[in-house]
């Protein structure tokens, strides 16, 4: 399994040791503790009956029962412990039960009877995305091995659950980026293997001398300005990557809603969660930029925003706002995203950085090298919360607490696995050979979770293609009466005065689910 290049060729070995290890008899098993197993047997066996009657009273019935009970969690089907046994899934009561309501959803959307006519389905499912809620992916941090993070969308991308909202934090800033200004051929380009490296510019990465001058660079650096690394670096990666776009363009680009988490140094009151509706017209590769600069490793750096009248860049504010990266925040603006987005689905792709090696805590340690590793930094962990208490720890020092604490909370967190061998290659400047072997290690921590991440998305992302399709038929039939009134005040008999201006002004309402 191990050796598996693509999820099918991963799978198929799964289910042969599910299995060998019995695991089949589990899946088809119904009771369980872990979940209210009696609810959703009879709410599947109701749907079941619903499918197999097909009169228009069913589809009512149906419309009815998926309303009352679009919950993501209904019944504990989203328990973790659900998802321990078998390699490939879950009970295959809960995997009926997804399935049998996605039929009944499409049978709703393509329902034509005049009791149900376009205008009411259109209002039923976007009725159920408000209710159900939305997914965000959270790409959070990694430094050369944020590579990763393209390795997890890839994975998501190809099994269609790749969510429409995506937020980044230092270097799966300038990931999430480079996933949202592209549209659908561009995203299949970058997940191809033949043109990731020409999607991702990592020229400004190289620079002469090798490792001892690297690291002289570095210490020369440090001593005169106070971080290790050059951010200019990262802004010339960024901008040559992503381009001069703005978070609004990549919104209507891509359709993807981009989001980048930044701190302001001053403290001042701006917004710290960019994206289309907080900050239009701020250029991608500066808040991605910015999203990278770690105090300690990077100096702070200046937003900059494209003026929607004559195009030009400039800073964001008169007053040049300094911001650093959001890395060290402990936590995720979970309540900003369910304002803006009603996101209530969080899937954090999480990689360790330069010093944070990291347990994730749905994973055991196994072999001595990980068990020790894991005790070091429980161990740090403990000391540096001694010291904090007691006030030994200077404030600028503070910023390093993020590095002992847990990965950031998520429905699902998705951990790569990087052996600490791995890690002697932050030392050298990325390869192309280098970025295919973080995408497959991203790729790979995928794949366990694939099932429990449909579980909790298959029926949101299905709502969201059915209602884009009903907007679809309701705009065609909006501009075919729209021409068929043109034609009839086209035609204006004589004696009609014409001079009245006689406007009709057609109202759009745009709004985001």
């Amino acid at each position: 399994m191990r050796s598996a290049k693509t999820f099918a060729e991963w799978r198929r070995n799964a289910i042969k040791v599910d299995q060998l290890e019995g695991m089949d008899m589990w899946r088809g098993s119904v009771e369980s503790k872990d979940y209210d197993y009696k609810l959703i047997r009879d709410r599947l066996n109701t749907l079941i009956g619903l499918k197999n009657d097909g009169s228009i009273r069913s589809v009512n019935q149906a419309m009815f029962l998926l309303r009352a009970g679009m919950i993501r969690n209904l019944g504990g089907i989203c328990n973790h412990r659900l998802y321990r046994f078998s390699r490939v899934g879950t009970m295959q009561i809960i995997e009926d039960y997804i399935q049998v309501s996605e039929w009944h959803l499409t049978k709703i959307a393509e329902c034509d009877h005049p009791d149900i006519g376009l205008m009411a389905r259109v209002d039923f499912f976007s009725d159920m995305i408000r209710a159900y809620g939305r997914t965000a992916l959270v790409l959070h941090g990694g430094a050369s091995f944020g590579l990763c993070h393209l390795g997890v969308a890839k994975s998501l991308y190809e099994e269609g659950l790749l969510p429409k909202i995506v937020v980044g934090s230092y270097i799966g800033a300038v990931m999430a980026a480079a996933i949202c200004v592209q549209d659908e051929r561009g995203l299949e380009a970058l997940f191809s293997e033949d043109e990731t490296s020409g999607k991702l510019d990592l020229t400004a990465f190289r620079k002469p001398g090798g490792i001892i001058g690297s690291v002289v660079r570095k210490l020369l650096r440090f001593a005169r300005h106070g971080c290790l690394l050059d951010v200019k670096v990262v802004e010339e990666s960024a901008r040559r990557t992503i381009g001069d776009i703005t978070f609004k363009e990549a919104y209507f680009r891509s359709g993807r809603i981009l989001n980048i988490i930044v701190h302001s140094k001053q403290k001042l009151d701006v917004p710290v969660l960019l994206n289309y509706l907080t900050a239009p017209d701020v250029v991608v590769w500066s808040a991605a930029s910015a999203s990278c600069a770690v105090p300690g490793l990077y100096e702070t750096v200046t937003l900059y925003a494209k003026c929607p009248d004559t195009g030009l860049i400039r800073p964001w504010h008169p007053t040049a706002i300094r911001m650093e990266s959001a890395f060290l925040q402990t936590d995720i603006p979970v309540s900003r995203l369910a304002e803006l987005f009603n996101v209530n689905n969080f899937i954090v792709s999480q990689v360790p950085s330069y010093f944070s090696i990291q347990i994730s805590p749905s994973e055991e340690a196994t072999s001595f090298g990980s068990k020790m590793i894991k005790l070091f930094g429980d161990e740090l962990g403990h000391r540096y919360t001694q010291f904090k208490q007691l006030g030994l720890v200077p404030t600028r020092l503070q910023y390093f607490e993020r590095f002992f604490h847990a990965p950031l909370p998520g429905d699902i967190t998705i951990s790569p696995s990087i052996s600490f061998g791995d890690f002697f290659h932050v030392v050298q400047n990325p390869t192309p050979a280098f970025v295919q072997y973080c995408i497959q290690k991203g790729e790979q921590s995928v794949w366990k979770r694939m099932m429990q991440v449909r579980i909790r998305s298959e029926l949101e992302y299905s709502l969201e293609r059915k209602l884009d399709l009903l907007k679809q038929k309701q705009s065609a039939g909006k501009s075919v009466m729209r021409s068929s009134v043109d034609s009839v005040f086209g035609n204006v008999s004589p004696g009609v005065n014409t001079n009245s201006n006689v406007q009709l002004k057609h109202r759009t309402r745009s709004f985001e689910l």
